[in-house]
């Protein structure tokens, strides 16, 4: 009998480990591998300056220790693997915590993985979120707030008398103030044990942690920092208008308190084994079902980190693997294009139907994602304006001034450089990078030696001052009476992009002069199109338009007919002619993001 139940034991420990290692490596995949671009944004969107200045602006919110020490730590997501690493160690982290507070020997053992399973699901579900005026430090705000409100749970379990209880509720009453509602959590979920043994000491443990966060929410929205009772209450998690990230942060709260409840004792059957190795697979077949999924979501993480180091031949490549890319992924890709010099005979290689943004926030458009398309697209006052926007809506983070050191630099306003790079120089990460930008203050040229694409952007510049409003890309640049050989060049290919032939030919008009030898394919393919739709053949006797290329145009539009009210199956069977401008018009639909629904 003795040996039975030893082996028995033997046999839980190696099923717990087993378990365990397979949520790291989990974890770790889903963190770092699925989620590797993800984790760069995050601490890209964070930011923390390493003086005293931002300490008290810190300590001026709800849980501002609590905030402080998350934002130093989301620093390290830098290196997204090593980030993941932590991560997902904390996540372990949490799950022997919460052993330790319900209890090993429990009929529901796998249930003890829910705090964990919950906890990495929030981290993973943030999506476009993100540019949301969201406080990016959450990640580790929720994980570290589970481990210290376990942690205090655990300690404060230990008694359950009166004099214990009053001793405990003074001090988490000091430490609401610096870890918010992370305190209050531990008293609940330590009551929530006493219920066990002493069923009034629990009630009244219970009573006290929901009185204690109801009162000191109040003192503290009412008399100490003038913010929002709800703020307030809720801190450090984010705000319930993120309503999928912030349901998903209570109820993690809400498991370390309750599991306990759910504690029985255990028969060590068989039957029950398989029970909890099933709840454990469903824990982690629901955490890949219901995470963020959108591909193209972490195809434009991934393309703006490729942008910021200019890595431009990485950027067509990536861009031009999405099956279904959005608008942002294809700008992307003409960027690089345009930067490569390829846009006139590569433009539509990859053409075809464009998949929405998938974001929850139907006010935010993509300008508020890619303001570094205005930029090196030329137009700096225009990204200067969005990026001041985001600064406003979602304070400072390391990207936005990274994007205004080389804004400032490419206009030579060196008092705002050095700005900028003073900042940038008490981060963690970016103090070598700043300290190297700082060297091409006052040294422009030299800044152009050593950034080609900078240059470009510099030379590209429109010397008009107009103003356009809130208007996208190709909006800005139809409001430019003068714009150069370079920016006519983007204009008449957004005319193009935008399927808008009578524009395109208005636009022509004033650059038609430099294509009376010699022009691009794309501009034959435009020319040629708006002749046949307007019956001016004329036109393309004015211009070198290639006997090929007409052939091609008269060929493409006979066939198209065959197919008319079926464009899926015309898409497929006319794939021959991918990559020319009459594929693009006539199976690429641009898609407003406001109308998406429709």
């Amino acid at each position: 009998m003795e040996q039975t139940k030893q082996t028995d034991w033997k046999s839980a420990l190696s099923a717990e480990r087993i378990g365990l290692a397979v949520f790291f490596a989990f974890s770790l995949a889903l963190l770092g591998g699925y989620n590797y671009e993800y984790l760069y944004k995050v601490q890209n969107c964070n930011l923390f300056l390493a003086n005293k200045i931002f300490f008290n602006e810190m300590l001026q919110h709800s849980a501002g220790l609590f905030r402080y020490a998350s934002r130093y730590l989301t620093q390290f997501l830098y290196y997204p693997w090593l980030g993941a690493l932590f991560l997902s160690l904390g996540l372990l982290a949490i799950k022997k915590l919460t052993d330790h507070l319900t209890g090993t020997d429990g009929r529901w053992a796998a249930l003890n993985y829910l705090p964990s399973f919950l906890c990495l699901l929030a981290q993973t579900t943030v999506g476009y979120t993100l540019y949301c005026n969201f406080e990016s430090a959450f990640i580790i705000e929720l994980e570290l707030g589970l481990i210290v409100s376990l942690l205090l749970a655990n300690a404060i379990k230990q008694k359950s008398n009166p004099i214990w209880l009053v001793a405990a509720a003074l001090f988490c009453t000091l430490l609401f103030f610096a870890i918010g509602i992370f305190a209050c959590i531990a008293l609940m979920a330590a009551a929530v044990t006493w219920l066990r043994t002493n069923r009034k000491a629990g009630v009244a443990g219970i009573a006290t942690a929901m009185l204690l966060q109801s009162l000191l929410s109040h003192i503290s929205s009412r008399y100490l920092l003038n913010e929002a009772y709800s703020y307030a209450f809720f801190s450090p998690l984010p705000d319930s208008v993120y309503s999928q990230t912030f349901t998903l942060s209570l109820l993690t709260l809400l498991s370390i308190a309750l599991l306990p409840l759910a504690y029985q004792a255990t028969n060590d059957s068989k039957r029950q084994q398989s029970i909890n190795i099933a709840l454990f697979v469903a824990g982690l077949l629901g955490i890949v079902f219901l995470t963020n999924r959108d591909s193209n979501f972490k195809t434009e993480l991934k393309l703006q980190h490729l942008t910021e180091e200019q890595k431009w031949e990485e950027v067509i490549e990536t861009a031009s693997k999405a099956e279904r890319p959005t608008n942002i992924t294809d700008s992307y890709r003409f960027l690089a294009l345009h930067q490569t010099n390829r846009l006139w005979t590569e433009a539509f290689k990859h053409s075809g139907r464009l998949d929405t943004i998938k974001s929850p926030y139907q006010e935010i458009t993509d300008l508020a994602f890619t303001p570094d398309l205005y930029f090196y697209c030329s137009l700096v006052n225009k990204a200067y304006r969005w990026e001041m926007e985001k600064w406003v809506t979602t304070g400072r983070n390391v990207e936005l001034l990274k994007q205004f050191v080389k804004y400032a630099l490419v206009r030579d306003e060196q008092p705002l450089a050095k700005r900028y790079t003073n900042l940038l120089k008490q981060t963690t990460f970016y103090g070598d990078w700043a300290a190297k930008m700082e060297t091409y203050i006052g040294h422009r040229d030299q800044l152009f030696a050593d950034y080609p694409s900078y240059k470009r952007v510099f030379d590209g510049q429109v010397n008009e001052n107009i103003y356009t409003e809130n208007c996208n890309l190709h909006t800005s640049y139809t409001k430019y009476r003068r714009p150069n050989e370079e920016q006519m060049q983007l204009r008449l290919m957004l005319d193009l992009y935008y399927l808008n032939l009578q524009q395109f030919f208005a636009d022509f008009r004033y650059a038609s002069d430099a294509y009376r030898h010699q022009m691009p394919v794309y501009m034959q393919e435009a020319l040629t199109i708006y002749a046949m739709q307007n019956k001016q053949p004329e036109l393309v006797r004015m211009f070198p338009v290639s006997t090929p290329v007409i052939q091609q145009c008269n060929d493409f539009f006979r066939e198209l007919r065959l197919y008319q009210g079926h464009p899926e199956a015309g898409a497929e069977q006319m794939a021959k002619y991918r990559g020319t401008l009459c594929y693009h018009l006539a199976f690429c639909n641009i898609y407003d993001y406001k109308e998406r629904g429709k």
